[in-house]
């Protein structure tokens, strides 16, 4: 597809729930509040870098100012897909590169984009788990991630509680960070059989610390993990069932964790600690291959 396509998609995933004004947004300006989400949407699938400026609209009355969120491609082209929005007067400043890292602190904006993204991903190859509220919050997570090789999100449900306690990534343990300064360790080694080995303490580890610094036990918790593909933020779903990281399973084991869940395909797939010791045991020996 090229950026045409991508566009016609998007402007069918716009809505009120993806715009920054959901109270405001209509129809009839499908592209109302949609610039920051759909800027790193973009950036997913052509790289380049994200742009912010000030819209300046003269209201007739006194100045309206506000951000404004648009993409500069690797080849230099700028491409702004919500322009629209704005009446055709309105001044627009020089843009400054901002980082996904940056725009996502705003958990409403990284909320948004989880929606926009996934039903995106939707359009392309449709699956429930898309729509999914607790694999929304998963990915969500997973693009906070520090690891330039895998992502992941692991979000924590304490049984009888609607919200979650905790929601992880996988990311940097700072005395090893050192190991990954210049690239990620993981891309020259066999993941499922060297899983000690990494600048980032795993997604589920930093859940099981979260957990214990709020004096929650994890044997009343069920972790649900799910990734996504660094750079493009494609969602990884597993073809079968089974955990496989041995190193997560031990822990989460030892901790007594309730259940584990992964997508398979189009659903959550559920394992005891005791099961997950085992799968993931087999992938660790190459007894299965991802």
């Amino acid at each position: 597809m090229d950026l045409k396509d991508y566009e016609a998609i998007l402007r069918r995933c716009w809505s009120a729930e993806t715009s920054l004004d959901s109270e405001n947004w209509s129809p009839h300006n499908p592209a109302w509040g949609q610039c920051a989400v759909t800027a790193a949407v973009i950036q997913d699938f052509f790289g380049g870098d994200l742009m912010r400026g000030i819209v300046e609209i003269n209201s007739g009355i006194q100045p309206v100012t506000t951000s404004h969120y648009w993409n500069r491609l690797a080849n230099g082209q700028e491409v702004d897909l919500t322009r629209e929005q704005f009446p055709f007067s309105a001044r627009i400043s020089v843009g400054e590169i901002r980082s996904r890292r940056y725009i996502f602190s705003n958990p409403h904006t990284l909320s948004r984009y989880s929606i926009l993204r996934l039903k995106f991903e939707n359009e392309l190859r449709p699956n429930p788990l898309f729509f999914d509220e607790i694999y929304r919050l998963c990915f969500g997570a997973a693009q906070l991630s520090d690891c330039s090789y895998m992502q992941f999100g692991c979000v924590v449900f304490q049984e009888g509680k609607k919200q979650p306690k905790v929601m992880t990534s996988n990311r940097f343990v700072e005395p090893m960070r050192f190991i990954c300064s210049s690239e990620c360790i993981r891309k020259y080694i066999k993941s499922e059989q060297n899983l000690m080995i990494g600048a980032c303490g795993h997604a589920e580890e930093w859940a099981l610390k979260e957990l214990r610094e709020k004096k929650i036990h994890p044997d009343k918790c069920s972790f649900y993990v799910a990734g996504v593909k660094p750079f493009i933020h494609t969602p990884l779903l597993r073809e079968k069932e089974g955990f496989s990281c041995l190193r997560c399973a031990v822990q989460l084991y030892m901790h007594g964790v309730k259940k584990i869940y992964i997508p398979v395909q189009d659903h959550w797939a559920s394992q005891t600690p005791e099961e997950a010791l085992i799968s993931s045991l087999d992938f660790a020996i190459g007894r299965r291959q991802i």
